[in-house]
């Protein structure tokens, strides 16, 4: 596949428009798809630009006026640039600082972090929120109101979180607050499932063409703590997390109605 991928750069068309888009990046300004039109005729133009949507190297973004490419898009680019005659030492430097921006350390409030990143993303497909505990702020939600909204309600919502009879003697506010947390995901047709000893803070986030996760120490809990984490934006690693998600999720259990009244 990954090959099969790679060879469509080699399609009439397809170099430049990668080329094209990457140029207008690096002026920060972006690239309307009708600017690229004339390239070839129009039909054969919109099939090089879904072909590259198609396997990651390029996305449509707000309302699809507009062609961004993709870190792996740029790496097959920069790789087909040596093989049109750039010299190698060129896109070294730029290889090297691409790879290093698929991973982002965070070292405090990755609950907002994960937050900001939904905030700012309009072609969201699914989330997936795997977290011992799961308190939010009414401000949170209503962000996340917003952002479900924004979706249509297309949006797919997996929340795997520990059994609520395991929040056992925690003081009551902070027992509502969880309760409530969970109702709110059950009132906006999440997917609710529960494991015990669950310790996994993970949350994934899926788009059109385009995956990132965060995992680290934090709950979603907007506690303030001091916490560690990473951002990944890699494909391959982002792949593997949402398999480890999805794992999980195999052997996970549904929240009833009656476990929501602890």
């Amino acid at each position: 596949m990954r090959l099969r991928n790679h060879q469509i750069i080699g399609k009439l068309g397809a170099y430049e428009i990668l080329e094209l888009i990457d140029l207008k990046r690096n002026l920060a300004e972006p690239i309307i798809i009708d600017e690229l039109l004339t390239m070839l005729s129009p039909k054969e133009t919109r099939q090089l630009i879904d072909e590259l949507c198609s396997i990651g190297f390029a996305r449509r973004t707000t309302r699809f006026e507009y062609l961004e490419i993709t870190d792996i898009g740029r790496e097959a680019y920069l790789l087909a640039k040596v093989i049109n005659g750039a010299s190698l030492d060129s896109v070294v430097d730029q290889l090297s600082r691409l790879q290093a921006t698929r991973y982002s350390l965070l070292t405090q409030d990755i609950c907002g972090c994960f937050l900001l990143f939904l905030k700012n993303k309009y072609d969201v497909e699914e989330i997936d929120i795997c977290s011992p505990w799961i308190r939010l702020s009414s401000d949170y939600l209503s962000d996340l109101e917003a952002i479900t909204h924004r979706g249509l309600g297309k949006i797919k919502l997996r929340v795997i979180t520990r059994p609520p009879s395991e929040l056992g003697e925690s003081p009551k506010l902070w027992r509502e607050q969880v309760i409530r947390t969970l109702v709110w995901f059950r009132s906006h047709n999440a997917e609710l499932l529960k494991i015990k000893r669950l310790h996994t803070k993970l949350y994934c986030v899926v788009g059109k063409n385009w995956q990132t996760a965060f995992f680290g120490s934090e709950n979603l809990t907007e506690a303030g703590n001091i916490e560690l984490g990473i951002r990944v934006d890699d494909e391959v690693m982002t792949k593997r997390l949402l398999s480890y998600f999805s794992r999980i999720y195999s052997y996970s259990d549904e929240i009833s109605e009656n476990e929501l009244h602890v």
